[in-house]
C-alpha cells in the first residue's frame, strides 16, 4: 500500500502520486497501519519499502501534470524528454512510498 508517511509522499504534498481518490480512498503510514494491525489483535512481523515498474511514458505524463504548477518539476521534466523509441520502456522507481507490512495473529 502507498505509504503517506514516506519523505517523498510528505515533500510532494498535495502532487503526491498516490492522491488519486479513483483509487485510494483511504491513505495509510506506518504508524497507523501498524496501529490498525494491532487493534485487530495481529502483530507486524515484517516492514518494508519496495519499488514498483513505470513505463517512460507514464513518468513522463505525471511530470508534465505536476510542471503546471511547480518550476522544479517544469526544469527536471525538460531534462526528461525520451525519444519515441524508449515510451514503453519500463524501469523500477523505488521512491521509499510503497510499503509491505507482514503480520501474524499475535
Amino acid at each position: 500500500t502507498p505509504d503517506a508517511g514516506s519523505p517523498i509522499a510528505r515533500a510532494m504534498g498535495r502532487h503526491w502520486h498516490y492522491l488519486d481518490l479513483v483509487q485510494h480512498v483511504s491513505v495509510f503510514n506506518k504508524e497507523n497501519v501498524t496501529r490498525l494491525l494491532e487493534r485487530a489483535g495481529f502483530r507486524v512481523c515484517v516492514f518494508k519499502t519496495f519499488g514498483r515498474v513505470y513505463r517512460t511514458s507514464y513518468v513522463r505524463e505525471r511530470m508534465r501534470y505536476l510542471a503546471r504548477t511547480s518550476l522544479l518539476w517544469r526544469v527536471l521534466g525538460a531534462f526528461s524528454r525520451p525519444s519515441l523509441t524508449l515510451a514503453s520502456k519500463r524501469f523500477t522507481i523505488n521512491l521509499g512510498d510503497v510499503m509491505g507490512i507482514a503480520a501474524r495473529i499475535a
